[in-house]
């Protein structure tokens, strides 16, 4: 059998081998790209927004109209006699369950 470093080397070689090959046909292998995705390296229908809902539609005409079906309705209960405290101290010592 073959080593280790000999199977590595012969991997390395074909890959080199491969790469010259499609170089030399004009066609270059591909490579990763550094940098965030925008609009510009993706195709044309790519559409990045910024994170947020789209909370209607735009016209024709470039005007925004809101879609209040879209819009998102929170359902928060009535915390008025609620003994529970917002925060936690930092200096609380931590509880272990069995």
């Amino acid at each position: 059998g073959i080593g280790l470093d000999q199977a590595i080397g012969i991997s390395m070689l074909i890959g080199a081998f491969a790469s010259a090959v499609l170089r030399n046909r004009g066609v270059t292998p591909r490579r990763k790209f550094r940098g965030k995705m925008t609009s510009k390296r993706g195709p044309v229908s790519f559409y990045k927004g910024r994170g947020c809902a789209n909370y209607g539609r735009m016209t024709s005409k470039g005007k925004f109209i809101v879609q209040p079906h879209r819009i998102p309705q929170y359902i928060v209960p009535d915390l008025d006699n609620c003994e529970l405290k917002p925060y936690v101290s930092w200096n609380c010592h931590p509880i272990r369950t069995p």
